[in-house]
């Protein structure tokens, strides 16, 4: 310092001093599969996207938790491996000087059977593979939980995979069941007394139930979805999440959702789908107002 001081004076200049290092940050994250069970031992790497021969890896411990220290401030990509499972990517963590980043939203899918057709796989294959692990899932071991991806970044459906799903949904011996429940309530609350009290009756309840829930899934997850572009599953937010996060999330996700191009859009589909399907609806429900709220001939 005296010699640069001694420099300053006989040049007349200050002297540049050395910029103080940048602290480092922290990269953390909880990593689960398909079935939401933690992943232990799964490994995470960091890639420095503006130097991609810089890499900073951690191992996950038994709880599938994951903590990469000594990040320098600029963008990463993350992957996150184990085996038999579809690697995890997040190509755009920012990291700031000294910044604690909690990564959301890590779900490892089962991989294909061989690697070699996974690297080749189409964006369309992709999707097909993980549209036939949803089918799998399940509400209470009955319920279909058919249109909620664990995969966050999940590829986007086509328009026959829209359909697909739906009708996988609506065929399903879960909706043939809840259609019978419905039916019994209406039945035993006496529910449009147009339809009588009698099996016939019963008979009606069950066909209108069953309409409206066939029509409004069609159109809110199918029709509308193809037309717009848009996606109708539920993306689900993974551990790291706060309730509060993961409520507003799920409230939000009626008036917002992702389109093809994996942007955010206003969901057309499902206002559009429901209001479609409660206009329908009043055309075979009994009531004193036909489908545009005028009254309805007396025969």
């Amino acid at each position: 310092m005296l010699l640069l001081a001694s420099v300053a004076a006989v040049s007349g200049q200050t002297p540049a001093l050395p910029s103080a290092p940048q602290p480092h940050g922290i990269v953390e994250g909880d990593v689960i599969d398909v079935d939401n069970n933690l992943v232990p031992n799964a490994i995470a790497v960091l890639t420095d996207n503006s130097k991609v021969a810089e890499k900073i890896e951690a191992k996950a411990d038994s709880a599938g938790h994951f903590e990469i220290k000594g990040v320098t401030p600029g963008t990463w990509t993350l992957r996150v491996f184990a085996p038999d499972l579809r690697p995890f990517e997040d190509g755009k963590v920012v990291m700031k000087p000294g910044d604690r980043v909690i990564e959301q939203g890590i779900v490892l899918a089962v991989a294909s059977a061989h690697a070699d057709v996974t690297v080749s796989m189409t964006v369309e294959q992709i999707a097909e593979q993980e549209m036939h692990d949803e089918e799998k899932q399940r509400v209470l071991a009955i319920f279909p939980n058919f249109n909620t991806s664990y995969v966050w970044n999940a590829a986007p459906l086509n328009a026959r995979q829209k359909f697909h799903l739906s009708l996988k949904a609506v065929t399903d011996p879960a909706a043939f069941l809840t259609a019978g429940i419905v039916a019994g309530i209406e039945q035993g609350n006496n529910t449009f007394p147009e339809y009588g009290g009698d099996a016939a009756g019963f008979g009606k309840r069950y066909g209108a139930a069953y309409g409206d829930a066939f029509i409004g899934r069609m159109l809110g997850y199918a029709v509308f979805p193809a037309i717009f572009r848009q996606d109708p599953r539920y993306f689900y937010m993974g551990p790291g999440s706060s309730n509060k996060d993961r409520a507003v999330h799920a409230i939000a996700s009626g008036l917002f959702c992702r389109g093809n191009s994996g942007h955010t859009q206003v969901n057309y589909s499902h206002l559009l789908g429901n209001f479609s399907a409660g206009v329908i609806s009043r055309t075979y429900h009994p009531d004193s107002t036909n489908a545009w709220g005028r009254p309805r001939a007396t025969p």
